[in-house]
């Protein structure tokens, strides 16, 4: 079961009780230790440890903290905390939707809220002082040249990938690292991990085309907690990170932790549409 880009992110904070379930006539039955899927992404604290093995996941698991939840995040490849999720080896976990399709099986054996808490727009990047690359491409001239992209995209979803100069690789740090040493020419990823790598290998990078967006919803596991129950904590994670977002939280975490690429793409606002009156 292939699946999209590594991809997503995610956290840790604390408080409120989840007593208040009972008022919806909901059951309070949970894990003692709720099991997390985390995507496996960028910005490794410390390879030593492991329990710090992506900055990213400290917000997500600040919501399910406010939901009173004590939790234990595990780190995984996309194609396997799908797997996971579906099989109930972990209650919840980041599920993607790239370009409005799901990546994920029908019908999912989990439940997510309606609005994803993160957005990252994807696009093929090349090397800014790259002159030979030209600073535009299009779905013709890209045949041209070589993208490297993460192996666990799903060509079904996006047949354009399943070209021959596309090239796949396990993770995002290889990627990265044979496009600085020149033997990519560009690289298909999302905004959030490209600024992360190219920080951290000391490469300038520019985006020459944009191919859609990544969207990231935390979901929960029907095996655990049942489908009602299961959509009654995706919907409450939700709150509770719009929470975080209002009392200023999530900007000062971004702040502290040198991330500030990440502003604007947690719980994107819709943009306002200019309606002029009618005559």
């Amino acid at each position: 079961m292939n699946k999209p880009i590594s991809t997503l992110i995610i956290a840790i904070l604390l408080s409120c009780s989840v007593a208040t379930m009972a008022d919806d006539g909901l059951s309070t039955d949970a894990p003692a230790t709720l099991d997390v899927g985390i995507l496996q992404r960028t910005l490794t604290q410390s390879a030593k440890n492991k329990s710090q093995a992506s900055v990213e996941s400290e917000l997500p698991l600040a919501g399910l903290k406010r939901l009173g939840f004590s939790t234990q995040a595990h780190y995984y490849s996309y194609p396997r905390l799908v797997r996971a999720l579906l099989q109930g080896a972990v209650g919840a976990g980041s599920i993607l939707r790239y370009n409005g399709n799901w990546m994920a099986p029908k019908p999912p054996q989990f439940s997510c809220h309606k609005k994803p808490y993160l957005a990252l727009p994807l696009s093929i990047y090349k090397l800014s002082n790259n002159d030979d690359i030209p600073d535009r491409l299009d779905h013709t001239s890209i045949s041209k040249f070589t993208v490297g992209y993460m192996r666990s995209i799903a060509k079904d979803i996006d047949p354009f990938i399943n070209q021959p100069n596309f090239v796949p690789a396990n993770n995002m740090q290889t990627l990265f690292k044979m496009l600085k040493n020149h033997r990519l020419d560009t690289v298909f990823a999302d905004t959030a991990i490209t600024a992360s790598w190219s920080r951290r290998l000391n490469i300038e990078v520019q985006p020459i085309m944009q191919l859609g967006k990544l969207e990231s919803f935390f979901c929960f596991s029907h095996m655990v907690f049942g489908e009602e129950q299961a959509q009654y904590h995706s919907d409450a994670f939700y709150n509770e990170m719009l929470k975080l977002k209002s009392q200023g939280f999530i900007d000062q975490f971004l702040n502290q932790n040198n991330i500030e690429f990440y502003r604007g793409l947690y719980l994107p606002t819709p943009p306002k549409l200019n309606l002029k009156p009618q005559q």
